[in-house]
């Protein structure tokens, strides 16, 4: 998977050209810890399809409380911010007009690019369209992925980045490419080791096979088979590894 993706987050396309159910449960968790401090990125397309949608059942209606809880606070840190660079901006531009130095220069060009920044966030958190940038995740982010469990096909909140079993958090910082398997790490490395808690995918060598718009061509390191796909117009399935962690998130 490439640094950044695109997602589509409307639900209900899902369940129309996949059959797929989304499962709450997994969202709420999440939801709860990011508005308990935890640092978790969620792409804003996903929380606006939430909002936009009527709550049915108890979750449902905890997702939006909490993520209208997650706007208000960021709203007021925003505010705050603004308010502070707006008078570094006033101080520095008072100081520039009797005499020029290279501190209060700095000051006006940094709190400038900050007022910028703040009033652009702001203008994201309180509008309701959904815009194309809203779609968009980086490694580290959550995001929905459809799988199959039980011969049901289920919408889970997976963050994209996998973290071997086993150890710290702070592996992800340390070791920030471990979320791209290229396919030249993939040939020098004839054997993938994967998180001995997770749920799998796993391809076997095949010959090239055509799927839902997919075109994936085989080529062998040693024991281990490669893909390579070659990705049409349209939506498409494939096999991948993801990965259930001992504190209740999935990772893909």
């Amino acid at each position: 998977m490439c640094y950044s993706a695109q997602i589509k987050e409307e639900y209900d396309k899902y369940v129309r050209a996949y059959g797929s159910r989304l499962t709450l449960r997994e969202y709420v968790q999440i939801f709860w810890h990011r508005q308990q401090g935890a640092k978790l990125k969620i792409p804003r397309a996903i929380e606006l399809d939430f909002l936009r949608h009527e709550a049915r059942t108890d979750e449902g209606r905890e997702i939006q409380r909490l993520i209208r809880e997650h706007d208000a606070t960021e709203i007021a840190k925003l505010e705050q911010e603004v308010f502070k660079q707006k008078k570094r901006q006033s101080d520095a531009q008072r100081i520039l007009q009797t005499k020029t130095t290279k501190k209060a220069q700095e000051d006006l060009r940094i709190s400038t690019d900050k007022i910028e920044w703040a009033l652009g966030k702001l203008g994201d958190l309180k509008r309701s369209e959904t815009k194309e940038k809203d779609r968009r995740i980086f490694t580290g982010w959550y995001t929905r992925v459809m799988v199959s469990e039980g011969g049901q096909r289920m919408l889970k909140p997976m963050r994209y980045q996998c973290r071997p079993e086993g150890v710290p958090s702070n592996y992800d910082i340390r070791f920030p490419g471990t979320y791209n398997a290229s396919m030249s790490t993939m040939s020098s490395n004839a054997r993938i080791t994967s998180p001995s808690a997770s749920g799998q995918v796993r391809t076997p060598a095949m010959e090239p096979i055509q799927h839902a718009g997919a075109t994936a061509t085989r080529s062998t390191a040693g024991s281990t088979a490669l893909l390579a796909f070659a990705v049409c117009r349209g939506p498409f399935a494939f096999a991948s590894e993801w990965q259930h962690s001992r504190d209740g998130f999935c990772r893909v």
